[in-house]
Formats: C-alpha cells, structure tokens, sequence
C-alpha cells in the first residue's frame, strides 16, 4: 500500500511498477476508484469480473470466480493487481481485494491517498499480508536535486526556496510550477544559474484546482479566508472581530484555516508586507494563536483571485481591528500601516517612518523604500533623508545619490545634518559605485565640520532637527560626539573596502575601548573590526568577540544589518585559524535563516561565506554553486555588500574555476573582478586569483611571481593571514625555499593553527621529507583542509615511490586519493 498526499508522486510510482513488472513478464492488471463510482457495488473491479455473471449465485461464489478467472489469466511470473485511488473503492470492490490477495490469486498495489490504509484493507496490514510504505513530499536536498537535474543547471537559493514553500514539496505541484514559470518567461538561466524574475505566479492550470477548494462559501466564511490570505496569518482574536467565532469555526472545521502558534508565517509576499509578528505576547508571555491557509499556493492563488476593491475593504476592516488593539506589540505599526496603505489611506509621516525602521529590521527594503517614499511626499528633511538610506538598502543606489547630494547641499551651515547625510551618502559610493575615496573625502569633511563646531563653542544640544530616537535606542550622550564616532566608524569601513585591514584597525578600535561610546558606534565599529582582524591575523580576538556577539540579543535587534556583517567577519576568522567546520556550519545555519526571513541581502552574504569556506577545504563544487549564486545576486543588488564585495566573490570563483581546470572561466571571472571597481584597491582573494589564473593557462612562472606580490602586497598592508595564505600558495606552486623562512614566522603572528600547517607543509616541501608531508597531511585533513591534504599525500606518495619505499608509496596514494575523492572536480 503506497501511502501519501496528494500529488506526492504515488501513482507515477505504481506506474513505473507496473511498467517494469510488465516488461519482465508478470501479468499486470490495472484499475482507479473514483468517488462517482464509490456507490456501485464492484464498479472499480468491473473489467475483472467473469464474462457470465450468472454463473454466480452469490456474492461470495462471484469472487471465487474471479480468483480462478485471474489465476488462469496469470503468467508464470504471476499476475499484479494496481489499484490507484483504493480509498475511494467501494465496500464489495474492497472485499473482492482482499480476498484476491489473500486468496494468492494475486499479488496487489495499492494507491492511497491518506496517512493509512482504509478500515476495509486495515486486516491485510495486521496480519502481515501487505506492507505500508510512505511516499511523502520531497525534501530540501531531493527537491533542489530534482529541480537541478529538470532544468540542468544549480537553481539559485531564493528560487528554491520559493518553489518549496509554494509546493510543500508536492511533485505535482512543482511540476505545475515549474511549466507556468517556464512558460511565461519568469524563470531564467543566468551564467550557469535559475533564477526566477520576480514574483511569478503558479499558473492558471494549478491556479483552477485551488480556487475550485474554495467556491461556494458562505459569505463571512469567504471573508475569513482571503483577509487571511491578504495578509498571511491573522490572530483570531482579530479575526473573531472582523467575521465572527462562527464563521471561524466553520472554516478550520473545513480545513480552510489551519491554527497555529508556532510563529510561521505561508511564505506568501503580502504576509511579509503585512510585516513579522513578535512570538510572544507583550507583557503576557503567551503564544499568539494566529489563522493561516492550510497551503502557501492557496494564499497565493486566493490573494490574486480576490477583487481589488474586496481587497481594500478587508485590509481597511484589518487595520481598524488592528488599531482598537493599540498596536501593543514591536512590529504592529508596521503592519498598521501597510494595511492603511494598501486601503488606499495615508498615515502620518511619524508612523510611516517608524513602519520603516521596522521593516529594516526584517530586511525588507523594498516595503522601507515604499513607506519612506510615501512619507517623504511630504517634502521633510527626515523623511527624504531616511527614503535615501532605504533607496540605498534595496540597491536603487542611483536614485540614492541623486536625493543624497540634494540634502547634503541643503544641510550645508548645519553640521550635524550634514554628518547624517555622509553616513548614508558614503556608505551609498562605495557600495553601490565604489568610490571609495571620495567617500573617505566626504567623512573627513564632515568630521572636520563637527570639530570647528565644537572648537567654536557652540551648544552641543542646539536643535539640529535631530529625528526622534526609537524607543529601544539609549538616550543620547553627545550627539556631536556620538555622530562623530559613527562617522570615524564609516571612515574605518571605507578603507577596509580598499583593502588596508591595518589601517581601518587603526581608526575604529579606539572607539571599541571606552564605555563612554554609545552602542551604536561600538556595533559600527565591530563591523569593520570583526574582518580587519581576521585578515591581520587577530582570528582568536574576532572568534572571541564574535561569540559574546551571539549571545547578545540587543545589536540583532537595533542594527540587525551592522550584526550579521559583523558575523561574516566571525566566519572569515574561523576560516584564517583553521576551524572550517564551523565556518561552514556557522555560514549554513544563517543562510537557511536568511531564507526563511526572505532577505536577498542576507542570503547573498552567506552564500558568500559558504563559498569562501569551501573555496579553503577543498569542495570546489559546491563552493562554484554557492559563490555563483552570492556573484548574481551581487550583480543584481549590491546594498549590502558591494562592489568591492563583488569583486571579491568574483576572484574566489576564478580561484575555484582554475582549480577545478577550467581556465575561460577562470578568466571571465577574474576580467569582471578587474573591471567592477573603478578606484585603485587590493581585494585579496582577486588579486591571488591572478595567480591561478596564470597557472591555469600554463604559466606557472607568472603564476609564481603573482602570489608572492599579493604576499608583499599583504604585507605592508599589515593583513599578515593574507600574507601566511599567498606564501603557502608559492610553495604549493614549486616555490618552498622562498617562502619557508616568512611562513615560520608568520605561524608566530597569525592565530590559529592554519598559518603553522602551512609552515609545516612549505619546510616538508622543501625538505623534500615523505613522512613530514604525510604529517602534513593529516593536519590539514584534521582541519577540514582536504585539497592541500590531498595534494601533500600525493607528494608523500611520489617521494616513498623514488626511494623505493613501495608500502609508504601505497599508503600515501591511498589516502590521497580518499582526499581528492572529497573535492570532486578537482585538477590542481
């Protein structure tokens, strides 16, 4: 008995079984139940019974006949009864089953729909007769496998994660919803990935079977579901207000409302719209009781079927139930007011602005970009102020600047205005344009204004139309003082994007020492520092602060960007000090919640970082997936991260596509690296990517001579991991008496024990000893390090061979090649 949901793939099963039996010989006899049919009695087994039925005096004689009728139709392979829809059968069909089964008259396959076998057929499954084998819906990993292999290509995160939750890893509805999205276009191959466009829809096929679920309701009950569907979950207090305890009833009673307490929200766009409810209560510490679809497609399909004016009158109803609450909880005057909006009303700039702030919370650009413009229609310095730093989040960095170079020109005379406008305009060129020096021109500047300010005695509290503080925010201190070391942060910030870790140390670790900072400077400060450290070396002091970091709720809260950049810098230092495992793991974790919250920002971030980390171990072909997908997004949208970001990305995947012997590759993504930054800047893993590039295409002097410039480089850049990484890759190339001596030293310098494994293996190398370079090995492989581990055993095993040591030789190759097997793909 197959067991399953709907569309789960259990009669497309039972098919090639039967096909497969067919071809081997057996007898194969198939038949489906219908509902229609389910009230006559053998209706589904007609075509099995005996030509004269007048032969049978009885019911019972009748299937006694039919048992001798199929043993005699059997080959000698014997005969196979499928069923499809079994559950539907009648009772003298069901009877007639089980006797031929247990009859031996034949063997049987049954299609369920359901979580167990029918009361009818529950004996064959007690007496051990028949077993029962689930076929659910697909998970994660099989659904991106399917999907892959359908499509023939990686299908980048947000796109899988968008078809799962819209399919609930259903087959047939993913295959609905990969033909719609196909067909009008919405899913698209870029350089090797899927994407879908967009939002796309599901489709009119799959769009008809969900909306015939839900015809014919009564009025409040159809009420109920799509205000449901509109926003994506609804308390039922709230709900109860709008249609009543009745038609709420009657709808979970149906299955078209499901009750849930457990946070989740339908995937559906308008539910994050509406924005992310706090787990609990305020005040009370209880679990809301909210009503979603049973379905995200039936939130979808439902919210595109109801008619806009419908729309606008339950959203309006929502809103003012919502209000009469008082908006007791964080995020409530986010949903307040997108529900105002989408019932065509205008809130007040004050709760359009704190709607906004809420939904930068969430990563929610687009709806920050949405409300900030609509309060910013207004005319205030405020709000257009705070529509720029959102424009600049979502990526529009072109309109961004356009209104930023405006308020920066009207706040001239003001300089705590125009200290407000850097801190968005800097941050908006060099992420978005990466001019980085001007934008490093435009935060000395604006320092230079405060200090004149404070030089020339002016009051520190004169009224500057400073915005009101949020309510979770720490009173000010200094505003100047506050502001200038936020600024002094920014200007740390910038000159890590052109690649002096030192230098940006310089400039923000000041601000980390004294209590007297306020948190928001400390946490803009952490930011840079978190990756200066892990390039200068300092990897154990960012592992260190990075896990006080995790255990502080506070910063996720208040700048939740500024905390999960400062978390890719903990990644990058477990990666420098050699603990690749919780890199990865650490990167996975947040990438997952990254989708789950829909944050394209955070999801290009960690798939960035899971890239990086399997650039370093070795698993070159899941590291190509996930550094594909962070360089679309990135040439996509670069709020968060960046130009000099892309190029990054850019030059860890040259790296990988000229380890894994691929070389035009390997050169388009470093040519793009080159091109994407416009000012002079040394972006490390690019500028090493020179090196495997050249080696790629056959020049391993050149490819030599690049990484000890990138280690010089490095070097006087202070990023002494940097520097410990280029000299190891010289000594892999051929070159250990170069750099054997300086990765000695460095192993001294750098924490963690990566930088000593590399000074083990380059002295190993040049000793040319077999057992040292199997010692290295197993280092490396302790460390998660499979590629190097790999190639330092293959070495061993070349050594042993020419001394004629053939057990070492063996064993060194054995264990090389269960390394290499690890890094599919991979020809260094």
């Amino acid at each position: 008995v197959l067991l399953g949901p709907e569309g789960a793939g259990k009669s497309r099963i039972a098919a090639e079984a039967a096909a497969r039996l067919a071809a081997r010989g057996t007898t194969v006899t198939r038949t489906a139940a219908t509902a229609a049919a389910a009230g006559l009695p053998f209706a589904a087994l007609a075509d099995l019974l005996p030509a004269d039925l007048q032969q049978a005096a009885s019911p019972l004689e009748l299937m006694r006949l039919t048992a001798r009728r199929l043993r005699e139709a059997a080959s000698r392979h014997g005969l196979v009864l499928v069923v499809d829809d079994a559950h539907l059968l009648d009772d003298a069909s069901t009877a007639l089953v089980t006797h031929l089964l247990r009859s031996g008259a034949a063997r049987g396959l049954l299609v369920v729909r359901g979580e167990a076998a029918p009361e009818a057929l529950a004996p064959l499954v007690a007496d051990g007769s028949c077993e029962q084998v689930r076929v659910d819906p697909l998970g994660h990993e099989e659904l991106a496998a399917l999907c892959g292999a359908v499509l023939g290509a990686p299908v980048e995160g947000a796109t899988l994660h968008r078809l799962e939750a819209m399919s609930g890893g259903n087959l047939l509805y993913l295959r609905e919803l990969l033909g719609a999205w196909a067909q009008e276009g919405a899913l698209r191959e870029e350089r090797g990935v899927w994407r879908a466009a967009g939002r796309p829809e599901p489709g009119r096929r799959l769009s008809e079977v969900v909306e015939r679920r839900f015809a014919r309701l009564e009025p409040a009950v159809r009420t109920a579901v799509e205000t449901t569907a509109l926003v994506g979950a609804v308390e039922v207090p709230l709900l109860e207000r709008l249609v009543g305890l009745e038609a709420v009833l009657a709808a979970e009673r149906a299955r078209l409302l499901v009750l849930d307490a457990d946070g989740r929200d339908d995937g559906g766009d308008d539910a994050r719209d509406a924005g992310r409810d706090d787990a609990r209560d305020a005040g009370h510490g209880s679990r809301r009781l909210r009503a979603l679809l049973p379905h995200p497609l039936y939130a979808q399909v439902l919210r595109a079927a109801t008619p806009q004016l419908a729309a606008r009158v339950h959203r309006r109803a929502l809103a003012g139930a919502l209000a009469a609450t008082g908006c007791r909880r964080r995020d409530d005057v986010l949903r307040l007011a997108v529900l105002r909006l989408d019932a065509g009303e205008v809130p007040g700039e004050d709760v359009l602005l704190a709607a906004a702030r809420a939904a930068t919370r969430l990563f929610d650009a687009p709806l920050a970009v949405r409300l900030t413009a609509a309060a910013a229609a207004g005319g205030g310095f405020e709000a257009r102020l705070a529509c720029a730093d959102a424009l600049n989040a979502a990526g529009r960095t072109e309109e961004a600047e356009v209104l930023l170079a405006a308020l920066h020109e009207e706040a001239a005379g003001e300089p705590r205005r125009r200290g407000r406008v850097v801190l968005v305009r800097a941050a908006n060129l060099v992420g978005g344009f990466g001019r980085w020096q001007q934008a490093e021109a435009l935060v000395r500047g604006a320092r230079g204004e405060l200090a004149a300010r404070r030089a020339g005695g002016r009051p520190d509290h004169e009224p500057d139309h400073e915005p009101d503080r949020e309510p979770d925010r720490e009173p000010d201190r200094e505003p100047d003082r506050e502001l200038d070391d936020e600024l002094a942060a920014l200007g740390g910030m910038t000159v890590l994007s052109a690649g002096r870790p030192q230098q940006a140390l310089d400039a923000v670790e000041p601000l980390l020492a004294g209590p007297e900072r306020s948190r928001r400077s400390r946490l803009r400060a952490l930011l840079v520092a978190m990756s200066a450290w892990g390039q200068v070396g300092r990897g154990g002091t960012a592992v260190a602060v990075g896990h006080r970091l995790l255990a502080d709720r506070a910063p996720q809260q208040e700048l939740p960007a500024v905390f999960e950049t400062a978390l890719v810098g903990l990644c990058y230092a477990y990666g420098t000090t050699g603990r690749i495992a919780e890199a990865e793991e650490l990167a996975r974790t947040r990438y997952a919640a990254a989708l789950d919250q829909r944050a394209p920002d955070l999801r290009t971030l960690w798939a960035l970082a899971l890239g990086q980390a399997g650039t370093l171990r070795g698993d070159l072909q899941h590291a190509q997936e996930h550094l594909s997908e962070a360089a679309l997004l990135l040439r996509h949208d670069r709020s968060l991260l960046g130009v000099h970001s892309l190029a990054w990305c850019l030059g860890c995947l040259a790296e990988v596509a000229a380890l894994r012997g691929d070389g035009p590759a390997a050169r388009a993504a470093l040519d793009e690296a080159c091109a994407v930054t416009p000012e002079p800047c040394f972006i490390a893993p690019r500028e090493t990517a020179r090196a495997w590039v050249a080696w790629v295409e056959g020049s391993t002097d050149a490819a030599e001579r690049a990484v000890l410039e990138v280690a010089a480089a490095a070097r006087e850049r202070g990023a002494a991991a940097v520097e410990s990484y280029a000299l190891h890759q010289a000594a892999r190339l051929g070159r250990p008496a170069r750099v054997a001596a300086r990765l000695e030293e460095l192993a001294g310098l750098v924490d963690g024990d990566l930088s000593a494994a590399h000074a083990a293996h380059a002295r190993a190398l040049l000793a040319g000893d077999a057992d040292r370079l199997e010692a290295a090995a197993r280092e490396y492989e302790r460390l998660g390090v499979w590629l190097d581990a790999a190639e330092s055993a293959a070495r061993a095993a070349a050594l042993h061979g020419a001394a004629g040591r053939r057990a070492g030789a063996v064993r060194a190759a054995r264990r090389s090649a269960e390394l290499a097997a690890r890094c599919p793909g991979a020809s260094s």
